[in-house]
C-alpha cells in the first residue's frame, strides 16, 4: 500500500464531504508515511525466506561460473603447453632406397628428381601425421 493510498483512505474514512480541506494535513501525511513504512517492512519480512533462497541460488550460480572459468583457463594452459611432437625422419638406408644413381643417370626407374622428392615427402608425411 502506498502513502497516497493511505492518505486517501484516511480522508474517505473521516466522512468529511469536503476531502480537499484535509488534503495537506501534516498529521494525515505523517500517519500515512508511518503506515506505508510499516507495510514495506511487513512485505520485506514476509518475503525474506524467499529472498534468502534466491540470493543463495544466485551465489551458487556465481561460484559455479567462477569454477567453470577456472577450468577453462586450466584447459587452455594445458593445451598451450603440449610438448612438441617428435619429428620422425627417414634412416639413411630408407633415403638410399629412394635414390638410385644408376637409374637416375640412365633415366630408368623414377623418371625425375621431382618424383623422388615427392616419394620421400609422402613417406615423411605418413610417419608424422
Amino acid at each position: 500500500m502506498t502513502q497516497e493510498e493511505i492518505e486517501h483512505m484516511w480522508k474517505v474514512a473521516s466522512n468529511n464531504p469536503n476531502h480537499d480541506t484535509n488534503w495537506h494535513d501534516p498529521v494525515v501525511i505523517a500517519f500515512a508515511k508511518l503506515v506505508a513504512a510499516k507495510e514495506r517492512e511487513r512485505i520485506i519480512e514476509a518475503n525474506a525466506p524467499e529472498l534468502e533462497k534466491a540470493n543463495a541460488h544466485i551465489k551458487r550460480l556465481e561460484e559455479h561460473a567462477y569454477d567453470l572459468v577456472g577450468e577453462l583457463r586450466v584447459a587452455n594452459i594445458k593445451l598451450s603447453m603440449r610438448p612438441p611432437r617428435t619429428w620422425v625422419g627417414l634412416t639413411d638406408e630408407e633415403v638410399e632406397s629412394y635414390w638410385d644413381w644408376e637409374d637416375f643417370q640412365c633415366g630408368c626407374g623414377r623418371g625425375t628428381l621431382l618424383e623422388m622428392v615427392r616419394d620421400i615427402e609422402a613417406a615423411l608425411k605418413e610417419r608424422n601425421t
